[in-house]
C-alpha cells in the first residue's frame, strides 16, 4: 500500500505499508546528539527530490531514479502528525 503524507515544507513524502520510506541514493547526515552520542538521520524519498512527481491530481507518485519511470497508484495522502516516529524502509 502506497501512501504520501505532508511533509513538515509542505512537500510529499512516500509512506509504504505505513513505514516511511527512504532514499537509497542520498548519504545518511551524521549528527551529534545529547550526551556525546551520535545520530544517523536518513532523509525520505519526497517530493523535494527532482525524480519524484504526483500525477494525476495527486493519486500516481512517479520516481525516476532508478533510471526508468516507476509509478505507484496512491491510496492515501495524510499529514505528518508533529510527533511523528516513524520506521524507515528503503525502496
Amino acid at each position: 500500500m502506497y501512501t504520501t503524507k505532508k511533509g513538515q515544507q509542505g512537500e510529499d513524502v512516500l509512506f509504504i505499508n505505513e513505514i516511511q520510506s527512504i532514499c537509497p541514493f542520498t548519504p545518511a547526515l551524521i549528527i551529534g546528539g545529547n550526551l556525546g552520542q551520535t545520530q544517523i538521520i536518513r532523509l525520505p524519498c519526497s517530493t523535494v527530490c527532482p525524480f519524484a512527481t504526483l500525477d494525476y491530481g495527486d493519486t500516481v507518485y512517479r520516481i525516476l531514479c532508478k533510471g526508468n519511470s516507476e509509478i505507484l497508484n496512491l491510496d492515501t495522502i495524510e499529514p505528518i502528525a508533529e510527533n511523528n516516529s516513524s520506521k524507515l524502509i528503503k525502496l
